[in-house]
């Protein structure tokens, strides 16, 4: 999402349209932000992957392109609470990243991020390493993960993203 403007306001109603902006109910305060039709990306992963997954380079080389507005990975956006920062994001963004691996199907953040993601019926991505460790709620066709090309895995996640391949059969 865009930098928020810290406008405090309360609402009676989690999100209210108005004009070209929507507020998100935060706490007791509503942040507005401004309603762009660009795609905000949030990445799932454990941290003991994010070198092996190149979560980084994989992040810029998705904010690269310009339909997408802002890729949401911890270890760069995260500020104050941990579960705060994954109910903001995961519920602001457009599409899920979950990056599977014997660590993530270990990490407890990790579970509690693509369950969050699949109650709100977000468009999850699958990018693993072996499909053993996709979880079995998880159904979607995904990536696998070779770590050989990054520059085709960015591709490949661009192309499914921007309905450019088939993601949901």
């Amino acid at each position: 999402m865009s930098k928020v403007k810290r406008n405090r306001c309360s609402i009676k109603e989690n999100i209210v349209e108005f004009r070209n902006y929507h507020f998100l109910r935060i706490d007791k305060f509503a942040y507005k932000q401004e309603i762009t039709n660009k795609i905000i990306i949030f990445l799932s992963y454990s941290t003991k992957d994010s070198h092996k997954f190149q979560i980084p380079q994989i992040a810029k080389g998705l904010e690269s392109n310009p339909e997408i507005q802002k890729v949401y990975f911890w270890e760069v956006d995260m500020t104050g609470d941990m579960y705060e920062y994954m109910e903001r994001n995961i519920k602001g963004s457009d599409y899920f990243l979950l990056f599977c691996s014997k660590n993530a199907s270990n990490s407890i953040p990790v579970k509690k991020e693509w369950k969050a993601a699949l109650t709100l019926k977000k468009k999850i991505i699958p990018v693993f390493d072996h499909p053993i460790n996709i979880p079995l709620l998880i159904t979607n066709r995904g990536i696998q993960f070779k770590g050989d090309d990054l520059e085709h895995i960015i591709n490949s996640i661009l192309k499914l993203i921007l309905k450019k391949g088939s993601l949901w059969c």
